[in-house]
């Protein structure tokens, strides 16, 4: 049913509020489509359950870890480390040549050998770069108070009282400890990650998540396909790999089942089960496991491409035109799950009947509920289930015609 008429001025304003790559989601929590389901699950968190370690450690100690590769400085997720001036960096050294106090560092200590920078990382870039690299000198126009001791000097070049100053320097280390839930931990680094580039949610999701899911991932949003269907996604700040995520994340758990009040937690949750169940499998039935999920995702978006063209996963208010929307998450999500759900009878009922099955999406792009279940509160249980199913019924009206 249609509900509303969207007007070329309401179009015209959602074209100039896409994101670069893909179309950004409002968290407006009064648009809900659909009932607040009763299994969400608001409680707070147990504060007991936090447990983290505040030390004072030596420079010292933190450039042995960087040296030792047990501080990641160059993690697979999208963020500048160097987004400081050189100014700036001069004068970090200067405050440890003097001994004045550095904000503490933050890092995620789970795992002992592999300590994540949750917060800190500018000012750990520069002293690596300083102490350990020797990349620059301290330039004599950048420092304040110690000119004629250190100017144009590398680290190597300092006096060793000069060297002793930075590395007895002592900084405030707060550790996140093993035994911290990972779902407090991935609250805990979204609120502490405070840095020049804070890090996104997939971003986050990728630190705590290292394993076989990070690698799937990444290996399925460079496939051509996924490439040519999304109209080349930028791959910075992890968009791509989310859009990837959010498909395998659907396909394996029914949508209609989803009950999560925290689309965060339920991504993070899948991506922690998927590592467990490859851990569990062991290497080869894991490879054959990701092989037969990658293989399903790859045809699924030839398919996609082949039904929609250049509007596929975008927003289609009216099928005479090329859309001017960039990829729709949450369409992407529920036209993938339910296209790779198909048999091979149903995929080609649909290619030769793919006009009609954009009339029919045209049409439910005009519905109010819809329309606000993939661009506001996307994440309510309502939201998902009112697009999945939505999407499901225009193509079994298709097919079963």
């Amino acid at each position: 049913m249609i509900t509303e008429d969207f007007t070329d001025e309401k179009k015209a304003f959602l074209v100039e509020n896409v994101g670069d790559d893909y179309e950004s989601e409002s968290s407006d929590d009064s648009s809900d489509c659909g009932e607040y389901d009763e299994f969400d699950d608001m409680r707070p968190f147990d504060p007991r359950k936090v447990n983290i370690n505040a030390v004072n450690i030596s420079i010292h100690s933190l450039v042995s870890r960087i040296r030792s590769g047990r501080i990641d400085m160059a993690p697979d997720f999208q963020r500048d480390a160097g987004i400081w001036t050189p100014r700036a960096k001069v004068r970090l050294i200067e405050s440890l040549l003097i001994r004045l106090p550095l904000p503490a560092f933050y890092f995620d200590a789970t795992d002992d050998d592999r300590w994540i920078v949750i917060d800190g990382l500018q000012r750990l870039s520069a002293i690596k770069e300083y102490v350990i690299d020797q990349a620059w000198p301290l330039r004599k126009a950048y420092l304040e108070f110690l000119q004629e001791q250190c100017g144009d000097k590398r680290f190597a070049d300092l006096s060793v009282g000069m060297q002793g100053n930075i590395d007895e320097s002592q900084v405030m280390v707060c550790k996140i400890m093993r035994g911290t839930p990972s779902r407090l931990r991935f609250d805990i680094f979204r609120r502490i990650n405070t840095g020049g580039m804070p890090l996104n949610s997939q971003e986050i999701r990728h630190a705590l998540n290292v394993g076989p899911i990070t690698e799937f991932l990444g290996r399925l949003a460079k496939v051509d396909a996924f490439r040519q269907a999304t109209g080349n996604m930028n791959p910075k700040r992890m968009n791509d790999r989310e859009c990837v995520l959010r498909f395998l994340a659907f396909y394996e758990n029914d949508p209609f089942n989803y009950r999560s009040a925290d689309f965060d937690r339920f991504l993070n949750e899948y991506m922690e089960s998927f590592n467990r169940k490859c851990r569990d499998m062991g290497e080869a039935d894991a490879s054959k496991y990701m092989s037969e999920l990658e293989s399903r995702f790859v045809a699924t978006l030839v398919f996609a491409k082949q039904l929609f063209g250049g509007n596929a996963f975008r927003k289609v208010y009216d099928k005479t035109t090329q859309s001017k929307y960039q990829v729709n998450k949450a369409l992407f999500e529920a036209w993938m799950v339910n296209l790779a759900r198909l048999d091979d009878l149903s995929r080609q009922m649909l290619m030769d009947s793919k006009d009609v099955l954009m009339d029919k999406f045209v049409c439910v792009m005009h519905d109010k509920m819809f329309e606000e279940s993939i661009s506001r509160s996307t994440a309510n249980v309502g939201s998902v289930r009112c697009r999945f199913s939505k999407i499901r019924d225009i193509i079994n009206e298709v097919v079963y015609a």
